[in-house]
């Protein structure tokens, strides 16, 4: 079986900016928004929902929304 490539994103939360991003490495976009979450633990609104934006290295931009009370896997942003 093969192993998934490991890539690095560019991440950040909607709340801090593009300016506080960290570069993470992880198999999907939807891993790199939930390692950038777990890493960097930016503020989340009253929700306890985050949104995260992870750009990849062919340019390519996408929006997850986190809901850390539930654990729930990423969903896209609306």
């Amino acid at each position: 079986m093969r192993e998934p490539d490991i890539q690095r994103y560019f991440a950040y939360a909607d709340a801090v900016g593009r300016a506080h991003g960290h570069v993470v490495t992880a198999t999907s976009y939807e891993a790199a928004a939930v390692a950038y979450a777990a890493i960097h633990a930016p503020p989340v609104d009253g929700d306890d929902d985050l949104r995260v934006f992870v750009q990849g290295e062919d340019g390519l931009e996408h929006c997850f929304t986190l809901d850390l009370d539930d654990g729930a896997n990423p969903e896209p942003c609306d």
